[in-house]
């Protein structure tokens, strides 16, 4: 999704995140972390699955589905 041509009207946003021991991702915006599983995050982010740390840029769309997905921590 990363690559798709995002709306103009649709803010994107830059998350950080990392990958954790069991191979989910915990990612950062706002000031609050979340973890989520890691299919939904790389379909989402559209990183590579030996990532292990970064920063993505997501819509604001991409990035309400990956909190509704999430787990706050």
């Amino acid at each position: 999704m990363a690559f798709q041509l995002i709306n103009e009207l649709e803010q994107t946003q830059l998350i950080t995140y990392t990958r954790t021991v069991v191979g989910w991702y915990n990612f950062t915006t706002g000031g609050k972390r979340y973890n989520v599983n890691p299919e939904l995050f790389r379909d989402i982010t559209d990183i590579s699955n030996k990532t292990v740390a970064g920063v993505a840029e997501v819509s604001e769309s991409e990035l309400h589905a990956l909190i509704e997905h999430g787990i706050a921590i």
